[in-house]
């Protein structure tokens, strides 16, 4: 009998303490806009080359198609990508080195030369990325602007950093515990959004989160470009003729 009420009030002690067992609502008391920036960056900071195969799902007015790549991703900035459609027919080609890239299409075998900061890859993907975007989006480490026009909130449980400037607001989610961005929204104003970014299913490798699903929607021009992750290896050695892009001698070339 006394072993069963001891049993007992060691029940009801664990029941009656149960509000200090569960986690506290997140808050922005503790933790400064600066803090979560530093944690993002050390997670991807870790990360120096990496090798996707990946399936890609376009979808936009009047086209829509899927197929597989494969990248493979130095940083900072060495990125090779092969994109391939069905039956293993090759769309494109993309590489980029420092702040030069080359673009080869293979339907219209054509190979184009020039900055990338002053050309996106709609006019060659039908689908409005910039370089940099692209980067972003297949390597799963989105890069997280600097700013200091910055609000903190919180919002669906996690931190909700709102970056504003002169003609943009930005707005990325961030997860308490992993701190990396789960969602990341663009907007020309307060209700125009042009671009938004979800990250989906965080795997560990290497000490390095990265998502599994990565969807890019353009809701003014009903686009949409999911990136799914099959095979990913992290941190190994890349050789500098990996980046090589095979163009075809009768090719014709355009410097933009």
């Amino acid at each position: 009998m006394r072993r069963l009420t001891i049993l007992m009030i060691m029940l009801f002690s664990i029941a009656g303490c149960g509000r200090v067992l569960q986690k506290e609502p997140l808050s922005t008391e503790n933790i400064t806009i600066s803090q979560i920036r530093e944690r993002v960056k050390e997670n991807y900071s870790r990360l120096n080359s990496i090798r996707t195969k990946a399936r890609i799902i376009a979808e936009m007015p009047g086209l829509g198609f899927t197929a597989m790549s494969e990248a493979v991703l130095k940083m900072p900035d060495q990125l090779k990508v092969e994109i391939r459609a069905g039956f293993g027919m090759g769309v494109g080609s993309i590489r980029l080195e420092g702040q030069n890239f080359i673009v080869y299409s293979a339907m219209e075998n054509r190979a184009y030369y020039g900055n990338i900061d002053s050309t996106d890859i709609s006019r060659f993907f039908q689908i409005n990325l910039g370089f940099r975007e692209l980067l972003n989006l297949l390597s799963g480490a989105p890069y997280f602007s600097d700013s200091q026009n910055t609000k903190l909130t919180i919002d669906d449980n996690k931190y909700l950093i709102h970056i504003n400037s002169e003609d943009r607001i930005k707005k990325y989610w961030i997860d308490p515990e992993k701190f990396v961005i789960t969602d990341f929204q663009l907007y020309a104003g307060p209700d125009s959004l042009i671009f938004s970014q979800e990250l989906r299913n965080y795997r560990k490798s290497r000490g390095i989160y990265l998502p599994k699903l990565i969807r890019v929607t353009h809701p003014q021009g009903h686009e949409r470009l999911t990136v799914m992750f099959e095979e990913r290896s992290i941190n190994q050695k890349i050789d500098a003729n990996e980046f090589y892009i095979k163009i075809p001698e009768n090719a014709e070339k355009v410097k933009l």
